[in-house]
């Protein structure tokens, strides 16, 4: 999200918090909140906008 195209990211991120649903550690909330840091300089893409939105509001079937 930080250095590539944030609409790959947005795939790539919601597998990955797919893939995080079952983990519930203070590192993975951590790593996702970084996630959602990142998002906010690409906020005007809709795709963006809505996963960061979605990660925030800790929905697990994004």
């Amino acid at each position: 999200m930080a250095i590539g195209d944030p609409r790959e990211a947005v795939l790539l991120g919601r597998q990955a918090v797919d893939d995080a649903a079952m983990l519930h550690s203070r590192r993975m909330d951590e790593e996702l909140a970084k996630l959602v840091r990142a998002c906010q300089q690409h906020r005007a893409i809709p795709e963006v906008a809505e996963f960061s939105e979605l990660v925030e509001s800790g929905a697990t079937d994004v």
